[in-house]
Formats: structure tokens, sequence, C-alpha cells
């Protein structure tokens, strides 16, 4: 099992649908909580920036940001 913790700021990523992602702007919009980045990349996956209270940035991403599809990651 690798070490848990970092030094400074980490980084985590969830994977989420693509048909989740403009319910969790708004959600996070409700919440009052900024969306730090919103990134298109070119294999066709969305992602969501957020920080953490602490500071860390928090990923939502689709499985396509990783060359998968969804089904991949649910059989």
């Amino acid at each position: 099992m690798p070490p848990h913790g970092c030094f400074g700021q980490g980084h985590i990523a969830f994977a989420i649908r693509e048909d989740e992602i403009e319910d969790l702007k708004e959600k996070l919009r409700e919440l009052g909580i900024q969306i730090e980045a919103e990134v298109n990349w070119k294999n066709g996956g969305r992602s969501i920036y957020i920080r953490d209270p602490f500071g860390n940035s928090v990923e939502f991403t689709t499985p396509k940001t990783w060359g998968y599809d969804w089904k991949d990651f649910t059989g």
C-alpha cells in the first residue's frame, strides 16, 4: 500500500458520468463552492476542479479523460 498523505497541497480525482457534470456544476454553485477550472480534453473527457477546505485540488472527471468508457468502470 502506498504511503498516505503528501507534502504541501495534493490532488485527487473522482470519475463521474458525462451526464452528471452539469448537475454537479449547479450543485457546487448552490453550495457556494467556486469552480476553479473546467477542462474539455482532446480525447473527449471533461474535468471540473475545485478546492477542498484545506486547499487540495479535487477533480471530477469523465473516464474518457483517461481513455476509458464509463462501462469500463461498471462492468
